[in-house]
């Protein structure tokens, strides 16, 4: 898992979904969210980003931090 800056929606809660995210530099734009998902710790999110890969994205509110899990090109 590799750590990164997301930038989010913030509504009724902080850190509510991801608008973007920077990948080694670069800035992905998130063109959809395929799925969402809680578990006890995490809020997770599939996403297509807008170079036509898909992401998985978990944050995790205890630590206040973003992971990226996978990266699937389509």
């Amino acid at each position: 898992m590799k750590s990164i800056t997301v930038e989010c929606y913030a509504g009724s809660r902080p850190e509510e979904y991801p608008l973007n995210f920077y990948l080694s530099g670069e800035k992905i734009n998130i063109s959809k969210i395929i799925d969402r998902w809680i578990t006890p710790e995490d809020r997770c999110f599939k996403v297509l980003g807008n170079d036509s890969n898909v992401y998985l994205l978990k944050y995790n509110a205890n630590k206040d931090s973003w992971r990226i899990l996978l990266k699937e090109k389509r």
